[in-house]
C-alpha cells in the first residue's frame, strides 16, 4: 500500500502587522480513501499515522527476516560446495542487488541487520 502525506499550508500575510499566520490540513491519499483532517483533530492524525507505521515497521521486520533467511541458506551452500572466502562472495553478489554506488560496508550491514532478525524472530 502506498501512502502519500500532503501537508497543505496555507499562509495568509497580514498587511498592517507584516504577521505571518498558518494555518495546515493533512491529507491522507492511499488506494483506498482520500480525505482531509482538520487541524484540530491531531489525536485522529497521531492514531492513523501510528497504525501506517506500524504496519509499515512490521512489513520491514518481515522483508529482513526473509532476506536473513536467504543469506544463511546461500551461505550454508557456498560452504558446502567448498567455495574459498565464501561469506565474501555473498557480501559482493548481495551489493550488486543494492542501488548502484552502494558500498561494501552498507552491504555488510543490511546482511547483519538481517541475521540478527533471524536470529531474533528465528525460535519464535
Amino acid at each position: 500500500m502506498v501512502i502519500l502525506f500532503i501537508l497543505v499550508v496555507a499562509m495568509h500575510l497580514q498587511s498592517a502587522k507584516n504577521d505571518v499566520q498558518m494555518s495546515t490540513e493533512v491529507m491522507e491519499i492511499d488506494s483506498n480513501s482520500s480525505e482531509v483532517i482538520p487541524q484540530d483533530q491531531p489525536s485522529t492524525i497521531l492514531r492513523k499515522l501510528s497504525r501506517k507505521v506500524s504496519k509499515a515497521d512490521s512489513y520491514a521486520i518481515y522483508c529482513y527476516y526473509e532476506f536473513g533467511l536467504a543469506v544463511i541458506n546461500r551461505l550454508n551452500e557456498l560452504i558446502e560446495q567448498g567455495q574459498k572466502r565464501a561469506r565474501n562472495k555473498l557480501n559482493t553478489k548481495v551489493q550488486k542487488y543494492l542501488p548502484a554506488g552502494t558500498s561494501l560496508v552498507v552491504a555488510k550491514d543490511k546482511i547483519k541487520k538481517a541475521r540478527k532478525m533471524v536470529d531474533i524472530f528465528g525460535p519464535i
